[in-house]
């Protein structure tokens, strides 16, 4: 069986994040830096983009596990 933290697809886990990539979309500077720095010590990989379409953009190129969105983006 499984261990519930465990995603069989790519077998990466909750518990830690040293094998994930991703995103930081957010438009204000400060969030944003705020939060690459504070995942990038603890991720595979760490992207960063001020706005939706420059996420969708790196998108186009990159694999991201997991997306970090401001949901109060202008666009």
């Amino acid at each position: 069986m499984t261990h519930p933290s465990t995603f069989p697809a790519h077998g990466k886990t909750t518990e830690g994040w040293p094998f994930w990539s991703v995103l930081v979309v957010d438009d204000e500077p400060g969030m944003r830096n705020f939060l690459v720095k504070t995942l990038t010590p603890r991720c595979q990989s760490v992207l960063e983009a001020s706005s939706a379409e420059e996420g969708a953009a790196l998108l186009r190129n990159h694999h991201v596990d997991l997306i970090i969105l401001d949901i109060a983006c202008p666009d």
